[in-house]
């Protein structure tokens, strides 16, 4: 809406180089027909927007009237106190085939002329939407890949369990890549062993749009957290090849490596690469059988000393998008179907390690004892009360997700016991406050019951705000489907969050089915899983049209 109709149209008129001249016999279908060529390319739909200037008297300036989305609102620039003429709008796209205006509802619009007495009219479109017509996303193949996939699993473990350098994952990701390959893409195995395929866009000096998320689960973990947005960019990128449509952006579609925790004790470590926060001491870490990480990474081909060739520099990237699966019930409550993610939520995670005395169960009387198991109960039901409890007013969760005891026998007091606990929030005065109102209650837990005590803050992450210009992109595109939306934080973590650390990020949310996740319980229906690849497709062709953000 701030940029000259003649920019789009390609084509010199008069004085003020709108397009095309018109007069009072002229309606909006002639105008579509005329437009067309010039405004749309070809197998192209342009929406919206039909702009009409009205001139009603001479003395008067042009009034820009622009059509601003499927409610047919308007926004009337320049003369904004004085009444919009209705009748001299078309609210509609441009058709390649010639079948007029039509609205976003997808409602003929009849003839509609300037109102008697207009003394001059013309039309032209402005920075639009370019809506290709392509085909809507297949449902059943989407589903059948995801089902596909999700046989990939760790048989002995419960649910649809493939942890990163697990024989399974290993096997998933070259179906992946040949799933990849079969959609048009150049495939590829990046310096940490992310799996990247491209489509060279137009303008491959441009910087690269990127969508992905990952395809390892946790243990014991459902067929839908991460694969819903592997799965839903390949077909994506299969549409667009398939109607012949090449971006003005080079695309990748990214397989993060090993977004979730894993035995090396992080995560998120193909997207922590890319943006340079895969440390050596990182890679360094030892595994249960004395492996290092680097050793596993080189294992599956990727070149882990390598860390320039690791990272990718923030110019390169114009902006990510990731399609996910909530993980949460707002959605599925407000009965919405397409969420807008305004935040990832930062997290604040520690280890608490309390070291007592163990003794004999039955010999060491209960004023003696020194126990650090029950030490850490303490902790676990004071993480719960600081979490449901802020004097900021603020909102998070706690968690306590893990105990290791020691000696760990039934008939030994246990003598030591580590408490992985975390919080997490979308606000960061909250976190902060939680951190340090747990250090104080665990110090003076640990000092009562007199205990050794250690805490080891192992993620400090900061909430990560979604970007405004990808935030708008899936807005729109969204609108553009017809659908109701919903803003929302994410209360889990992605790669996203690391990604905006190098370039704009947006993230499209499904529902998720009574909020479950990380569990073989989890699912979406095949529905919306459809319906967020048709909105990530539309999300991309609108920031596709941008050089920059």
């Amino acid at each position: 809406e701030s940029e000259e109709p003649t920019r789009h149209l390609g084509v010199s008129g008069h004085s003020a180089e709108c397009g095309v001249a018109l007069d009072c016999q002229h309606d909006l279908v002639w105008i579509a027909r005329r437009l067309q060529y010039r405004a749309a390319p070809k197998r192209v739909l342009v929406r919206v927007g039909l702009v009409v200037e009205v001139v009603e008297k001479p003395s008067d300036g042009p009034q820009l009237l622009v059509t601003g989305g499927s409610t047919g609102s308007l926004t009337h620039h320049g003369l904004k106190s004085q009444p919009v003429a209705p009748q001299a709008l078309g609210l509609g796209v441009l058709m390649e085939q010639g079948e007029g205006v039509r609205s976003v509802r997808h409602a003929e619009h009849g003839p509609i002329y300037p109102r008697r007495g207009t003394t001059s009219a013309r039309a032209g479109t402005v920075a639009g939407v370019a809506l290709s017509n392509l085909p809507s996303p297949d449902q059943n193949r989407l589903w059948g890949q995801l089902m596909e996939l999700a046989e990939f699993r760790e048989q002995d473990q419960p649910g649809w369990t493939r942890r990163l350098f697990s024989e399974p994952y290993q096997r998933s990701r070259a179906w992946t890549r040949d799933l990849m390959a079969a959609a048009g893409l150049e495939v590829g195995i990046d310096a940490v062993g992310n799996l990247v395929g491209r489509l060279v866009g137009e303008k491959p000096e441009l910087p690269e749009l990127v969508i992905g998320s990952h395809t390892d689960t946790v243990a014991g973990g459902g067929r839908f957290d991460g694969m819903v947005g592997v799965v839903a960019a390949i077909e994506v990128c299969r549409l667009l090849r398939q109607a012949g449509r090449r971006l003005r952006h080079s695309l990748l579609l990214v397989d993060f490596l090993g977004e979730e925790p894993n035995r090396f004790g992080i995560s998120c470590v193909g997207s922590a690469a890319v943006v340079g926060e895969l440390s050596e001491p990182q890679l360094n870490l030892i595994d249960g059988k004395g492996e290092t990480l680097a050793a596993a990474l080189a294992g599956i081909g990727a070149r882990p000393g390598d860390f320039p060739e690791m990272v990718w520099p923030a110019k390169r990237l114009h902006s990510y998008l990731e399609l996910h699966i909530e993980q949460g019930a707002k959605l599925e409550r407000a009965g919405v179907r397409l969420g807008v993610v305004t935040s990832i939520a930062g997290i604040h995670r520690a280890v608490i390690t309390l070291v007592g005395r163990p003794d004999h169960a039955g010999t060491a009387a209960m004023d003696d004892r020194r126990d650090a198991l029950t030490a850490a109960a303490e902790v676990v039901l004071l993480v719960e009360r600081l979490a449901r409890e802020s004097t900021l007013g603020g909102e998070g969760v706690g968690t306590v997700g893990r105990l290791d005891i020691t000696p760990g026998a039934a008939n030994v007091v246990p003598g030591t016991a580590s408490v992985w606990a975390e919080f997490r929030s979308t606000e960061p005065r909250w976190l902060e406050d939680r951190h340090r109102a747990l250090e104080v209650g665990v110090r003076h837990c640990a000092a009562r019951r007199q205990l050794e005590v250690g805490i080891e803050w192992v993620s400090e992450g900061s909430p990560v705000a979604c970007a405004p210009g990808p935030r708008r992109a899936i807005a729109e595109a969204i609108e553009e489907l017809g659908q109701p939306q919903m803003d929302l934080a994410s209360g889990a973590s992605h790669d996203a969050a690391l990604l905006a650390r190098i370039c704009p990020m947006g993230m499209i949310f499904i529902p998720s089915r009574d909020g479950r996740s990380h569990c073989p319980e989890e699912w979406s229906d095949p529905e919306d899983v459809a319906l967020g690849a048709q909105a990530l497709l539309g999300s991309v062709l609108r920031l596709d049209l941008a050089d920059t953000l």
